[in-house]
């Protein structure tokens, strides 16, 4: 389960980001793509439905600031079945 947080949060570094910046949400994709990373990382040091939702905010959030043209993100989300 670590392993494939870790390997997402990768994805999430790497993947994320797309050329257009300008989001309705208000938060930058760099900012975005940080938070979500940050929020795996706590949800792989302790697995809870808090930390969980949490994963999946910071996901949506992602997605909405910097795009999914990869997938990942949608991949990220659909293996969050904890929450």
């Amino acid at each position: 389960m670590k392993k494939l947080l870790l390997l997402f949060v990768c994805i999430v570094v790497f993947s994320s980001c797309s050329n257009d910046d300008d989001s309705s949400s208000g938060i930058s994709c760099p900012q975005a793509a940080q938070d979500a990373a940050d929020a795996i990382a706590a949800f792989t040091a302790d697995p809870t439905t808090e930390n969980c939702i949490t994963v999946r905010n910071a996901l949506e959030a992602q997605r909405d600031s910097c795009g999914d043209p990869t997938g990942s993100i949608a991949a990220q989300l659909a293996a969050l079945t904890q929450c």
